[in-house]
Protein backbone atom coordinates (compact mmCIF):
# COMPACT_ATOMS: atom_id res chain seq x y z
CA UNK A 1 0.00 0.00 0.00
CA UNK A 2 1.58 3.25 -0.51
CA UNK A 3 2.53 5.73 2.11
CA UNK A 4 0.61 8.93 1.53
CA UNK A 5 2.07 12.12 3.60
CA UNK A 6 -0.55 13.80 5.18
CA UNK A 7 -1.26 17.23 3.98
CA UNK A 8 -3.62 20.12 5.71
CA UNK A 9 -6.19 21.84 2.93
CA UNK A 10 -9.16 23.80 3.59
CA UNK A 11 -11.22 23.63 0.35
CA UNK A 12 -13.79 26.70 0.09
CA UNK A 13 -15.68 24.64 -2.42
CA UNK A 14 -18.98 25.53 -1.75
CA UNK A 15 -18.01 29.37 -2.00
CA UNK A 16 -19.13 29.59 -6.00
CA UNK A 17 -21.29 31.68 -7.30
CA UNK A 18 -24.78 32.07 -7.75
CA UNK A 19 -25.01 30.45 -11.00
CA UNK A 20 -23.90 26.88 -9.84
CA UNK A 21 -26.36 27.07 -7.47
CA UNK A 22 -30.07 25.60 -7.69
CA UNK A 23 -32.94 26.82 -4.96
CA UNK A 24 -35.05 23.94 -4.17
CA UNK A 25 -38.67 24.17 -2.20
CA UNK A 26 -39.40 22.14 0.69
CA UNK A 27 -41.08 18.65 -0.82
CA UNK A 28 -39.38 18.99 -3.86
CA UNK A 29 -37.71 15.65 -4.97
CA UNK A 30 -34.08 16.98 -6.50
CA UNK A 31 -31.68 14.53 -7.77
CA UNK A 32 -28.16 15.37 -7.72
CA UNK A 33 -25.89 15.56 -9.85
CA UNK A 34 -23.66 12.82 -9.76
CA UNK A 35 -19.83 12.32 -11.91
CA UNK A 36 -21.25 8.73 -12.36
CA UNK A 37 -21.03 8.15 -16.77
CA UNK A 38 -24.66 7.72 -17.98
CA UNK A 39 -24.47 3.77 -17.89
CA UNK A 40 -23.27 4.64 -14.26
CA UNK A 41 -24.72 3.89 -10.98
CA UNK A 42 -25.25 6.16 -8.30
CA UNK A 43 -26.41 4.71 -4.71
CA UNK A 44 -26.40 3.80 -1.30
CA UNK A 45 -27.27 7.51 -0.28
CA UNK A 46 -27.29 8.93 3.50
CA UNK A 47 -28.41 12.44 4.57
CA UNK A 48 -28.07 14.59 7.65
CA UNK A 49 -30.16 17.83 8.84
CA UNK A 50 -27.74 19.84 11.02
CA UNK A 51 -28.99 22.64 13.57
CA UNK A 52 -29.31 25.27 11.39
CA UNK A 53 -31.72 23.24 8.87
CA UNK A 54 -28.74 22.68 6.58
CA UNK A 55 -28.08 19.20 4.82
CA UNK A 56 -25.57 17.02 3.85
CA UNK A 57 -26.18 14.26 1.46
CA UNK A 58 -23.58 11.94 0.31
CA UNK A 59 -23.55 8.65 -1.85
CA UNK A 60 -21.02 6.41 -3.68
CA UNK A 61 -21.05 6.69 -7.30
CA UNK A 62 -19.62 4.37 -10.27
CA UNK A 63 -16.19 5.87 -11.89
CA UNK A 64 -16.58 3.53 -15.28
CA UNK A 65 -19.69 2.55 -16.59
CA UNK A 66 -21.47 -0.92 -16.56
CA UNK A 67 -19.55 -3.78 -18.80
CA UNK A 68 -16.32 -1.79 -18.04
CA UNK A 69 -13.72 -4.58 -16.24
CA UNK A 70 -13.73 -2.10 -13.05
CA UNK A 71 -17.39 -1.19 -13.53
CA UNK A 72 -17.46 -2.48 -9.47
CA UNK A 73 -15.37 0.76 -8.87
CA UNK A 74 -17.06 3.60 -6.93
CA UNK A 75 -15.88 7.55 -5.73
CA UNK A 76 -17.82 8.56 -2.51
CA UNK A 77 -19.47 11.97 -3.20
CA UNK A 78 -22.06 14.65 -1.21
CA UNK A 79 -23.52 17.39 -1.50
CA UNK A 80 -24.46 20.47 0.74
CA UNK A 81 -27.77 21.97 1.10
CA UNK A 82 -27.74 25.42 2.50
CA UNK A 83 -30.80 26.64 4.09
CA UNK A 84 -31.89 30.13 3.25
CA UNK A 85 -35.09 30.93 4.90
CA UNK A 86 -38.36 29.24 6.39
CA UNK A 87 -39.02 26.65 3.26
CA UNK A 88 -36.03 27.33 1.53
CA UNK A 89 -32.51 25.67 0.66
CA UNK A 90 -29.72 26.15 -1.87
CA UNK A 91 -28.08 22.71 -3.35
CA UNK A 92 -24.51 23.62 -3.68
CA UNK A 93 -22.03 21.70 -6.35
CA UNK A 94 -21.59 18.31 -5.76
CA UNK A 95 -18.22 17.45 -4.90
CA UNK A 96 -15.55 14.55 -4.16
CA UNK A 97 -14.77 13.29 -0.74
CA UNK A 98 -13.26 9.59 -1.26
CA UNK A 99 -11.77 9.23 -4.96
CA UNK A 100 -10.60 6.39 -6.30
CA UNK A 101 -9.66 7.29 -10.32
CA UNK A 102 -6.14 6.46 -10.00
CA UNK A 103 -5.86 9.43 -12.59
CA UNK A 104 -7.22 11.57 -10.02
CA UNK A 105 -5.57 10.68 -7.24
CA UNK A 106 -1.54 12.41 -6.91
CA UNK A 107 0.49 11.15 -9.13
CA UNK A 108 -1.50 8.85 -10.93
CA UNK A 109 -1.60 6.48 -8.20
CA UNK A 110 -4.22 4.16 -6.01
CA UNK A 111 -3.08 3.73 -2.68
CA UNK A 112 -3.87 -0.14 -2.90
CA UNK A 113 -1.59 -2.00 -5.37
CA UNK A 114 -4.53 -3.17 -7.27
CA UNK A 115 -6.16 -0.22 -7.07
CA UNK A 116 -9.36 1.78 -4.65
CA UNK A 117 -12.94 1.54 -4.18
CA UNK A 118 -14.41 4.09 -2.11
CA UNK A 119 -17.85 3.00 -0.92
CA UNK A 120 -20.51 3.00 1.65
CA UNK A 121 -20.74 6.63 3.62
CA UNK A 122 -22.79 7.71 6.43
CA UNK A 123 -22.92 11.20 7.39
CA UNK A 124 -23.78 12.85 10.69
CA UNK A 125 -24.41 16.08 11.69
CA UNK A 126 -22.39 17.46 14.93
CA UNK A 127 -23.95 20.92 15.83
CA UNK A 128 -23.98 23.39 12.89
CA UNK A 129 -21.07 21.02 11.18
CA UNK A 130 -21.40 17.51 9.30
CA UNK A 131 -18.81 14.50 9.26
CA UNK A 132 -18.83 12.07 6.85
CA UNK A 133 -17.12 8.23 6.77
CA UNK A 134 -16.50 5.53 4.21
CA UNK A 135 -14.44 3.24 3.63
CA UNK A 136 -11.56 2.80 1.27
CA UNK A 137 -11.49 -1.36 -0.13
CA UNK A 138 -8.42 -2.73 -2.12
CA UNK A 139 -10.31 -4.28 -5.48
CA UNK A 140 -10.86 -7.40 -5.79
CA UNK A 141 -11.20 -10.31 -2.97
CA UNK A 142 -8.83 -8.37 -1.10
CA UNK A 143 -8.28 -8.33 3.10
CA UNK A 144 -7.22 -5.12 2.86
CA UNK A 145 -9.16 -1.73 3.68
CA UNK A 146 -9.03 1.24 5.72
CA UNK A 147 -11.77 3.76 7.18
CA UNK A 148 -11.59 7.11 6.06
CA UNK A 149 -13.52 10.35 7.26
CA UNK A 150 -13.91 14.16 6.23
CA UNK A 151 -15.52 17.11 7.91
CA UNK A 152 -17.83 19.59 6.50
CA UNK A 153 -17.49 23.33 8.34
CA UNK A 154 -20.43 25.30 8.46
CA UNK A 155 -20.70 29.40 9.68
CA UNK A 156 -22.91 30.56 11.13
CA UNK A 157 -24.07 32.43 7.69
CA UNK A 158 -24.83 28.99 6.50
CA UNK A 159 -21.23 29.21 4.09
CA UNK A 160 -19.50 25.65 4.19
CA UNK A 161 -15.87 24.18 3.91
CA UNK A 162 -14.69 20.89 2.69
CA UNK A 163 -12.12 18.92 5.14
CA UNK A 164 -10.15 16.39 3.73
CA UNK A 165 -6.46 14.93 4.01
CA UNK A 166 -5.89 16.19 0.29
CA UNK A 167 -7.92 17.63 -2.15
CA UNK A 168 -8.00 14.93 -4.25
CA UNK A 169 -10.33 12.91 -2.32
CA UNK A 170 -8.22 11.32 0.13
CA UNK A 171 -9.71 11.43 3.69
CA UNK A 172 -8.45 11.65 6.95
CA UNK A 173 -7.36 7.95 8.39
CA UNK A 174 -9.44 6.33 11.12
CA UNK A 175 -8.52 3.02 10.84
CA UNK A 176 -5.69 1.49 9.02
CA UNK A 177 -6.44 -1.69 8.65
CA UNK A 178 -9.90 -3.52 8.01
CA UNK A 179 -10.51 -6.68 6.50
CA UNK A 180 -13.72 -5.60 4.25
CA UNK A 181 -14.63 -8.58 2.38
CA UNK A 182 -18.08 -10.06 2.44
CA UNK A 183 -19.62 -7.40 4.71
CA UNK A 184 -18.28 -4.47 3.07
CA UNK A 185 -17.24 -2.62 5.99
CA UNK A 186 -20.21 -0.61 6.51
CA UNK A 187 -19.46 2.13 8.64
CA UNK A 188 -22.20 4.15 11.02
CA UNK A 189 -21.80 7.14 12.26
CA UNK A 190 -23.41 8.66 15.50
CA UNK A 191 -23.27 11.98 17.80
CA UNK A 192 -25.13 13.05 20.82
CA UNK A 193 -26.66 15.93 19.69
CA UNK A 194 -27.34 18.66 22.13
CA UNK A 195 -24.36 17.11 24.61
CA UNK A 196 -21.75 20.34 23.52
CA UNK A 197 -19.37 17.44 22.81
CA UNK A 198 -18.17 17.25 19.16
CA UNK A 199 -16.87 13.81 19.64
CA UNK A 200 -18.37 11.51 16.99
CA UNK A 201 -18.34 7.23 16.83
CA UNK A 202 -18.27 5.24 14.09
CA UNK A 203 -18.97 1.52 14.04
CA UNK A 204 -18.06 -0.69 11.55
CA UNK A 205 -17.48 -4.35 10.87
CA UNK A 206 -14.05 -6.41 9.64
CA UNK A 207 -13.82 -10.11 8.60
CA UNK A 208 -12.11 -12.46 10.81
CA UNK A 209 -12.78 -16.15 9.41
CA UNK A 210 -14.48 -17.67 6.40
CA UNK A 211 -15.27 -21.43 6.94
CA UNK A 212 -16.84 -23.63 3.88
CA UNK A 213 -19.69 -25.79 5.34
CA UNK A 214 -21.83 -28.73 2.95
CA UNK A 215 -24.45 -25.46 2.77
CA UNK A 216 -22.48 -22.91 1.93
CA UNK A 217 -19.64 -20.35 3.62
CA UNK A 218 -19.85 -19.35 7.54
CA UNK A 219 -18.36 -16.18 8.20
CA UNK A 220 -17.34 -14.62 11.58
CA UNK A 221 -16.93 -10.80 12.08
CA UNK A 222 -15.89 -8.15 14.60
CA UNK A 223 -17.43 -4.96 15.23
CA UNK A 224 -15.22 -2.14 16.20
CA UNK A 225 -15.90 1.38 16.90
CA UNK A 226 -13.51 4.55 16.72
CA UNK A 227 -14.32 7.81 18.97
CA UNK A 228 -12.64 10.52 16.85
CA UNK A 229 -13.25 14.65 16.97
CA UNK A 230 -12.26 17.52 14.55
CA UNK A 231 -10.62 20.11 16.66
CA UNK A 232 -10.32 22.61 13.32
CA UNK A 233 -10.96 22.47 9.75
CA UNK A 234 -7.41 21.90 8.90
CA UNK A 235 -5.82 19.63 11.06
CA UNK A 236 -6.72 15.68 11.48
CA UNK A 237 -9.16 14.62 13.99
CA UNK A 238 -7.85 13.98 17.59
CA UNK A 239 -8.88 9.70 16.82
CA UNK A 240 -8.76 6.94 20.21
CA UNK A 241 -7.82 3.79 20.22
CA UNK A 242 -10.00 1.60 17.79
CA UNK A 243 -11.98 -1.00 20.38
CA UNK A 244 -14.18 -3.94 19.54
CA UNK A 245 -17.68 -3.80 20.54
CA UNK A 246 -18.66 -7.53 19.17
CA UNK A 247 -16.48 -10.69 18.77
CA UNK A 248 -17.48 -13.30 16.70
CA UNK A 249 -20.82 -12.51 15.09
CA UNK A 250 -21.68 -14.55 12.44
CA UNK A 251 -23.61 -13.87 8.94
CA UNK A 252 -23.87 -17.06 6.94
CA UNK A 253 -24.64 -17.66 3.47
CA UNK A 254 -28.51 -18.42 3.05
CA UNK A 255 -27.67 -20.76 0.26
CA UNK A 256 -24.02 -20.45 -1.58
CA UNK A 257 -23.53 -17.56 -3.10
CA UNK A 258 -26.54 -15.12 -1.18
CA UNK A 259 -26.95 -12.67 0.62
CA UNK A 260 -25.34 -10.75 -2.15
CA UNK A 261 -23.57 -7.16 -1.04
CA UNK A 262 -23.38 -5.99 2.75
CA UNK A 263 -23.59 -7.94 5.79
CA UNK A 264 -23.35 -7.89 9.56
CA UNK A 265 -24.74 -3.77 9.34
CA UNK A 266 -24.06 -2.25 12.71
CA UNK A 267 -25.98 0.99 13.26
CA UNK A 268 -25.56 2.56 16.24
CA UNK A 269 -27.54 5.67 18.26
CA UNK A 270 -27.06 7.39 21.93
CA UNK A 271 -29.85 7.17 24.78
CA UNK A 272 -31.15 9.81 26.59
CA UNK A 273 -28.51 9.05 29.10
CA UNK A 274 -25.44 9.39 26.99
CA UNK A 275 -24.79 5.70 26.38
CA UNK A 276 -24.17 4.34 23.04
CA UNK A 277 -26.60 1.60 21.68
CA UNK A 278 -25.89 -0.95 18.86
CA UNK A 279 -27.57 -3.07 16.53
CA UNK A 280 -26.16 -5.31 14.17
CA UNK A 281 -27.48 -8.62 12.38
CA UNK A 282 -26.57 -12.36 12.93
CA UNK A 283 -27.30 -15.46 10.91
CA UNK A 284 -25.79 -18.49 11.44
CA UNK A 285 -25.89 -22.42 9.78
CA UNK A 286 -27.39 -25.48 11.51
CA UNK A 287 -24.11 -26.43 11.71
CA UNK A 288 -23.09 -23.74 14.11
CA UNK A 289 -26.21 -24.26 15.66
CA UNK A 290 -26.26 -28.08 16.30
CA UNK A 291 -29.70 -28.13 14.67
CA UNK A 292 -31.42 -29.09 11.88
CA UNK A 293 -32.25 -25.15 11.13
CA UNK A 294 -30.42 -22.05 10.82
CA UNK A 295 -30.66 -18.96 13.05
CA UNK A 296 -31.36 -15.28 12.62
CA UNK A 297 -31.14 -12.49 15.18
CA UNK A 298 -30.99 -8.79 15.89
CA UNK A 299 -28.51 -7.85 18.65
CA UNK A 300 -28.80 -4.93 20.83
CA UNK A 301 -25.96 -4.04 22.65
CA UNK A 302 -25.63 -0.81 25.35
CA UNK A 303 -22.38 1.06 26.17
CA UNK A 304 -21.19 3.43 28.09
CA UNK A 305 -18.90 5.80 26.39
CA UNK A 306 -15.73 6.38 28.32
CA UNK A 307 -13.71 9.70 27.95
CA UNK A 308 -10.73 7.87 27.21
CA UNK A 309 -12.73 6.09 23.96
CA UNK A 310 -13.37 2.46 25.37
CA UNK A 311 -17.07 1.32 25.93
CA UNK A 312 -17.84 -0.69 28.87
CA UNK A 313 -21.13 -2.74 28.27
CA UNK A 314 -23.97 -2.37 30.20
CA UNK A 315 -26.39 -4.62 28.60
CA UNK A 316 -27.01 -7.30 25.97
CA UNK A 317 -30.20 -8.58 24.20
CA UNK A 318 -31.50 -10.01 21.21
CA UNK A 319 -34.41 -10.48 19.01
CA UNK A 320 -34.88 -13.40 17.56
CA UNK A 321 -36.55 -14.90 14.32
CA UNK A 322 -39.77 -16.70 15.23
CA UNK A 323 -39.35 -18.90 12.23
CA UNK A 324 -35.95 -21.45 11.57
CA UNK A 325 -33.79 -20.40 8.78
CA UNK A 326 -35.45 -17.17 8.35
CA UNK A 327 -32.44 -14.01 8.53
CA UNK A 328 -33.75 -10.87 10.23
CA UNK A 329 -32.08 -8.05 8.38
CA UNK A 330 -30.45 -4.27 7.94
CA UNK A 331 -31.45 -3.06 12.07
CA UNK A 332 -31.90 0.79 11.60
CA UNK A 333 -32.46 3.11 14.77
CA UNK A 334 -33.44 6.91 15.32
CA UNK A 335 -33.98 8.87 18.63
CA UNK A 336 -35.12 12.39 18.29
CA UNK A 337 -35.50 15.21 20.92
CA UNK A 338 -36.13 13.69 24.77
CA UNK A 339 -37.72 10.62 23.77
CA UNK A 340 -36.64 8.11 26.03
CA UNK A 341 -37.62 5.10 23.40
CA UNK A 342 -35.11 4.61 20.13
CA UNK A 343 -37.19 3.25 17.12
CA UNK A 344 -35.94 0.26 15.61
CA UNK A 345 -36.91 -1.28 12.28
CA UNK A 346 -35.57 -4.51 10.84
CA UNK A 347 -36.42 -6.76 7.91
CA UNK A 348 -36.95 -10.38 7.41
CA UNK A 349 -35.56 -12.16 4.58
CA UNK A 350 -38.05 -15.67 4.10
CA UNK A 351 -34.87 -18.08 3.17
CA UNK A 352 -34.56 -19.62 0.80
CA UNK A 353 -37.47 -17.64 -1.33
CA UNK A 354 -36.99 -13.52 -1.91
CA UNK A 355 -39.79 -12.70 -0.09
CA UNK A 356 -39.37 -10.25 2.72
CA UNK A 357 -41.53 -8.39 5.63
CA UNK A 358 -40.24 -5.83 8.34
CA UNK A 359 -40.62 -4.91 11.57
CA UNK A 360 -41.26 -1.98 13.90
CA UNK A 361 -39.87 -1.78 17.25
CA UNK A 362 -39.45 0.35 20.77
CA UNK A 363 -36.34 -0.30 22.67
CA UNK A 364 -37.32 1.98 25.81
CA UNK A 365 -34.42 2.10 28.21
CA UNK A 366 -36.09 3.73 31.31
CA UNK A 367 -32.87 4.03 33.26
CA UNK A 368 -29.03 3.79 32.19
CA UNK A 369 -28.58 0.68 33.91
CA UNK A 370 -31.76 -1.87 33.20
CA UNK A 371 -32.34 -3.84 29.89
CA UNK A 372 -34.26 -1.71 27.06
CA UNK A 373 -38.19 -2.99 27.32
CA UNK A 374 -38.68 -4.64 23.67
CA UNK A 375 -41.94 -3.51 22.38
CA UNK A 376 -43.00 -5.49 18.64
CA UNK A 377 -45.50 -2.27 17.11
CA UNK A 378 -46.88 -4.52 15.43
CA UNK A 379 -46.23 -3.39 11.68
CA UNK A 380 -48.90 -4.87 9.15
CA UNK A 381 -47.80 -6.71 5.61
CA UNK A 382 -50.08 -6.66 2.92
CA UNK A 383 -50.62 -9.54 0.54
CA UNK A 384 -48.73 -8.93 -2.70
CA UNK A 385 -45.88 -6.60 -2.05
CA UNK A 386 -42.72 -7.25 -0.89
CA UNK A 387 -41.98 -4.54 1.85
CA UNK A 388 -38.07 -4.10 2.81
CA UNK A 389 -35.40 -1.76 3.16
CA UNK A 390 -36.88 -0.31 6.55
CA UNK A 391 -35.91 2.81 8.22
CA UNK A 392 -37.71 4.26 11.53
CA UNK A 393 -38.93 7.61 11.70
CA UNK A 394 -39.24 9.72 14.85
CA UNK A 395 -40.67 13.07 16.42
CA UNK A 396 -41.89 13.53 19.65
CA UNK A 397 -44.86 11.18 20.25
CA UNK A 398 -45.07 10.50 16.15
CA UNK A 399 -43.36 7.20 15.35
CA UNK A 400 -43.78 5.71 11.67
CA UNK A 401 -41.64 3.36 9.71
CA UNK A 402 -40.44 4.10 5.93
CA UNK A 403 -39.96 1.32 3.76
CA UNK A 404 -39.68 0.29 -0.01
CA UNK A 405 -42.52 -1.37 -1.47
CA UNK A 406 -41.60 -3.83 -4.66
CA UNK A 407 -45.08 -5.33 -5.84
CA UNK A 408 -45.25 -8.15 -7.83
CA UNK A 409 -46.42 -6.46 -10.81
CA UNK A 410 -45.65 -2.73 -11.27
CA UNK A 411 -42.54 -0.28 -9.79
CA UNK A 412 -40.79 0.35 -6.70
CA UNK A 413 -42.01 3.12 -4.13
CA UNK A 414 -41.43 4.47 -0.59
CA UNK A 415 -44.74 3.82 1.79
CA UNK A 416 -45.29 4.92 5.47
CA UNK A 417 -46.98 3.04 8.21
CA UNK A 418 -47.86 5.19 11.51
CA UNK A 419 -47.40 3.29 14.47
CA UNK A 420 -50.45 1.59 15.72
CA UNK A 421 -52.18 1.80 11.57
CA UNK A 422 -52.54 -0.89 9.47
CA UNK A 423 -52.56 1.60 6.14
CA UNK A 424 -49.35 2.03 4.52
CA UNK A 425 -49.46 5.56 2.83
CA UNK A 426 -47.15 6.04 -0.78
CA UNK A 427 -44.93 9.33 -1.07
CA UNK A 428 -46.08 9.35 -4.55
CA UNK A 429 -43.74 12.14 -5.61
CA UNK A 430 -40.88 9.29 -5.88
CA UNK A 431 -42.78 6.88 -8.01
CA UNK A 432 -41.41 7.90 -11.13
CA UNK A 433 -38.10 7.16 -10.12
CA UNK A 434 -38.45 3.66 -9.01
CA UNK A 435 -36.97 4.57 -5.69
CA UNK A 436 -34.74 2.29 -3.59
CA UNK A 437 -32.57 2.49 -0.19
CA UNK A 438 -34.18 4.66 1.40
CA UNK A 439 -32.50 6.87 4.27
CA UNK A 440 -34.14 9.62 6.86
CA UNK A 441 -32.94 12.53 9.50
CA UNK A 442 -34.96 14.38 11.24
CA UNK A 443 -33.89 17.85 13.05
CA UNK A 444 -36.42 17.60 15.87
CA UNK A 445 -36.18 21.45 16.64
CA UNK A 446 -36.20 24.00 14.01
CA UNK A 447 -34.54 27.26 15.40
CA UNK A 448 -36.05 29.44 12.77
CA UNK A 449 -39.43 27.42 13.49
CA UNK A 450 -40.06 27.44 17.46
CA UNK A 451 -42.35 23.35 18.08
CA UNK A 452 -41.59 22.51 14.84
CA UNK A 453 -38.64 20.19 12.37
CA UNK A 454 -37.32 19.05 9.65
CA UNK A 455 -37.20 15.72 7.55
CA UNK A 456 -34.26 15.21 5.34
CA UNK A 457 -35.26 12.14 3.22
CA UNK A 458 -32.84 10.55 0.33
CA UNK A 459 -32.76 7.09 -2.01
CA UNK A 460 -31.43 6.56 -5.19
CA UNK A 461 -33.87 5.93 -7.62
CA UNK A 462 -34.00 5.63 -11.91
CA UNK A 463 -34.21 8.75 -13.55
CA UNK A 464 -36.70 8.48 -16.35
CA UNK A 465 -35.53 7.53 -19.66
CA UNK A 466 -32.44 5.92 -18.24
CA UNK A 467 -31.23 2.40 -17.19
CA UNK A 468 -29.00 3.50 -13.96
CA UNK A 469 -29.90 4.73 -10.96
CA UNK A 470 -29.52 8.40 -9.48
CA UNK A 471 -29.90 10.02 -6.14
CA UNK A 472 -32.80 11.84 -4.73
CA UNK A 473 -33.83 13.65 -2.23
CA UNK A 474 -36.29 15.53 -0.44
CA UNK A 475 -36.57 18.21 2.64
CA UNK A 476 -39.59 18.21 4.63
CA UNK A 477 -41.08 20.76 6.78
CA UNK A 478 -43.20 19.73 9.13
Amino acid sequence: MKIFPITWLALFLFALPASSQILISGRQVVEVTSMAPVLGKADHSTIAVNDRGDAFVTWSSSIYPQGHPDAVMRRVEGAYLRRVNLHHWVLYPTVTLGEADPTLLPGGVALYANGDNCRKPDVVAVGRNFVVAWQRLENGNSPNGRLECAQILVGDDGKAELGLAHQAGIGYLLDAAIDPRTAGTMVDLAHRKGSGNDTVIAAYCSRTDAQATHSGTAYDFEIRAIAFKFNSLNQQPNVKHVQVLAADVAFDDFFPGDPVGGRVLPDIVFDKFGNLVLAYEDYRLAVRTGGTDGEGKICIKRFEVSANGTFPVINEQEIHSATPNWALRRPNMIRTGDNTAISLTFGERLVPSEETDVYHYLVDFQDSNSDAILTDLGAVMTVGIEEDLPVPMQLRDHSSIVICADPRNGSRRLSTQTRGESDWVELSEFRPYSPWRPGLDVMADDPWRPGKAIVGLTCEGVPIGNTYSRIYFQMITL
